[in-house]
């Protein structure tokens, strides 16, 4: 805003000109911005030179609704509120005598009122946001007689994220089946994955990989754990098979573990949850598809509406001895 505020005193003062430039018609889509983020006041289609014989009122007849009376300044405060609030000044709640200007007075006190007219992703309400602010006083010495230089500190007691519902997965973690059955007592080895026999072998890769969904499910942001079976380089297409607890054995393909991530992200049933999931089809037989009637697009929602939170496999280790 400061740039164009730049602009117009440029037209306005002269700066070379024995006349005054009046713009006419500045609003939001007359102002364009470079690669560097400057803005610049384009469309000087209307233009006029103030001389003698011309008047303000001649002019703005040309202008554009809801931004013309009675010059550029004015317009300009009316961009300045569209910024702030995300109202155009013909917005239908405008009727009658409300305009965008009456609006803004009126919400001016108290306090609240502005706050609610104020666009929501510039500030929110004192109930839904925390307000941080710094006084001049904490790094002015001249007005803080206390003031010392030092290491800047920003003591936080919390940091919130404001979600708007349905809240959705912010966050999707590929992992694998198996990662809570190496150390899982009771069970039989022999007839687990290779990653879970050679757990230690392969530098415990299964421990880490469960140590990491213990920090997404500690970190508080809204997730979706997903622990594919065997991954296979065959086409998506088959039936699948959803679980939970870390249990199941079995194969899926690459390209069916991508769709219900892209799935996951766009669903409120998936948020927190974590799940295993493979193929019908069993691991020593080929799956194939017939690419002239190809298998229908699934509905992930249906499976995911079937999860619960907080099954995660690790319950078990705290149980006593159970087969899988």
């Amino acid at each position: 805003m400061i740039d164009v505020a730049s602009a117009l005193e440029y037209l306005h003062h002269g700066h070379g000109y024995s006349e005054q430039v009046v713009h006419c018609d500045v609003k939001p889509n007359k102002i364009l911005l470079d690669d560097d983020v400057v803005a610049h006041v384009a469309d000087f289609g209307i233009t006029r030179l103030l001389g003698g014989g011309d008047s303000m009122t001649q002019i703005m007849t040309l202008a554009t609704i809801g931004y013309m009376a009675p010059g550029d300044v004015y317009s300009f405060g009316i961009v300045m509120m569209e910024t702030f609030t995300k109202r155009k000044p013909t917005d239908e709640m405008f009727v009658g005598e409300m305009n965008l200007k009456k609006w803004i007075e009126n919400s001016l006190f108290p306090y609240a009122a502005i706050v609610e007219a104020v666009d929501g992703d510039l500030l929110g309400t004192e109930e839904d946001h925390d307000i941080l602010m710094f006084s001049e006083f904490e790094f002015a010495g001249k007005l803080n007689p206390t003031f010392v230089e030092g290491e800047f500190k920003l003591p936080l007691s919390s940091i919130r994220a404001y979600l708007k519902e349905p809240i959705t997965p912010r966050f999707v973690h590929v992992g694998s089946a198996g990662v809570t059955r190496p150390d899982r007592p009771g069970l039989d080895l022999s007839k687990q994955p290779p990653a879970v026999r050679l757990n230690k072998e392969l530098d415990f890769i299964l421990t880490f990989k469960l140590k990491g969904e213990d920090l997404i499910w500690e970190s508080g942001i809204p997730y979706t754990i997903v622990r594919p079976c065997a991954l296979t380089e065959e086409l998506a297409g088959a039936d699948l098979i959803f679980d939970e607890g870390d249990n199941i054995t079995g194969k899926i393909s690459r390209e069916k573990v991508a769709q219900i991530c892209v799935a996951a992200l766009e669903s409120p049933y998936a948020s927190g949850k974590t799940f295993e999931v493979k193929s019908v089809v069993p691991f020593s037989e080929p799956f194939t598809v017939d690419r002239q009637n190809p298998s229908p697009e699934k509905d992930y929602n249906v499976y995911f509406k079937t999860l619960k939170d907080g099954i995660t496999g690790k319950e078990i280790l705290e149980q006593d001895p159970v087969p899988v």
